[in-house]
């Protein structure tokens, strides 16, 4: 998974929810066991902004949201760019 790919979701026409939050629970876990800490911020610029625009877009599909504020929690625990500002763009409920 690279760059890339987040890229094509972010400028995919079709519904990308599924997509997004598969994605990003691999890079999550990825961060986590270390295997992608150290090349990961343009990764997350765009999770950023898939997470933000997917976040407002499964509010009928509660599983989706559920698993995007898990892989929210994990970013902040993990400190990892761009977490406060989805925090701050999306109150938890």
């Amino acid at each position: 998974m690279n760059f890339s790919f987040f890229f094509f979701l972010k400028e995919a026409c079709d519904q990308t929810f599924e997509e997004v939050v598969l994605a990003s629970e691999h890079l999550i876990e990825l961060i986590e066991t270390d295997a992608r800490r150290g090349d990961s911020s343009l990764d997350l610029h765009y999770l950023h902004d898939l997470i933000s625009r997917e976040y407002a877009a499964v509010a009928d599909q509660p599983q989706l949201r559920r698993r995007l504020l898990d892989v929210i929690d994990r970013m902040l625990l993990l400190g990892l760019y761009g977490t406060e500002q989805i925090i701050q763009e999306h109150e938890r409920n």
